[in-house]
């Protein structure tokens, strides 16, 4: 029968100082959590007023006419903006409820900030093989999507 050596016992004080640590960590990182959630929530709510605006703007402005390509695409942009930082809330609230970080919110985001760059690029002035990176980063998000999924094993019925 081995003999295992005996291990120190941690003073009490030190317990002490790691429970108090362990407080002040906790406390700090809901204080910076519900300062980043208020932050986005005005962030968020300001560009949506914002995109209404330019909105509102462009379809009174004469000539009275439809939106034009260029105003389309500038518009769906800056949507796609909001849907980033919507995202971006969902996944600072799950990490506040649930203290993890869900994978799929995060690949989410970077799916959705990729094709606003999509939708933003002038395909004139890209080169052939940016275009192939950019594809190949599409698929990649996608699939990394597709297996960190939590429901991709369910079928729907």
């Amino acid at each position: 029968m081995k003999h295992e050596p005996d291990i120190p016992e941690v003073p009490p004080r030190a317990e002490h100082f790691d429970q108090f640590m362990q407080r002040m960590l906790h406390w700090f990182e809901s204080v910076v959590m519900r300062l980043l959630v208020g932050m986005m929530m005005l962030t968020i709510g300001i560009a949506t007023l914002e995109l209404m605006w330019f909105l509102i703007q462009d379809l009174i402005a004469p000539p009275f006419d439809w939106l034009t390509i260029n105003e389309m695409m500038e518009l769906f942009s800056f949507f796609m903006m909001i849907l980033i930082g919507l995202e971006l809330l969902d996944t600072v609230k799950s990490y506040l409820t649930e203290h993890t970080i869900r994978v799929e919110a995060v690949f989410m985001v970077a799916m959705i900030a990729l094709t606003r760059k999509v939708i933003m690029l002038e395909y004139k002035d890209v080169p052939p093989l940016a275009l192939l990176g950019i594809a190949a980063l599409v698929i990649s998000l996608a699939a990394g999507y597709w297996l960190t999924h939590p429901n991709r094993n369910k079928r729907g019925r």
